[in-house]
């Protein structure tokens, strides 16, 4: 009985191996790439620049102050049990 389950494993492996090699070989040498020109997409709209566009951003003059610590309220009593 061990030697038939042995061999069942094993063809059970091989046939799981080839399904999975089928499986990650994935699309021939000869699939192109598509391009965005071959699938009809337009090109993007020229955006022209904001008219008076502001200085870039500046680091503030001092840095920020750490936040106060909360405060937490003390735990409620304990009953000393029975």
């Amino acid at each position: 009985m061990g030697r038939w389950l042995a061999v069942a494993a094993l063809t059970g492996t091989v046939a799981l191996a080839a399904v999975a090699k089928g499986a990650f070989r994935g699309h021939g040498d000869t699939a192109e790439a598509a391009t965005p020109a071959s699938l009809g997409v337009p090109a993007p709209d020229a955006v022209p620049e904001i008219a008076g566009d502001q200085a870039p951003l500046q680091p503030p003059p001092a840095p920020p102050q750490q936040a106060p610590a909360e405060q937490t309220s003390p735990s409620p009593p304990v009953s000393g049990g029975s």
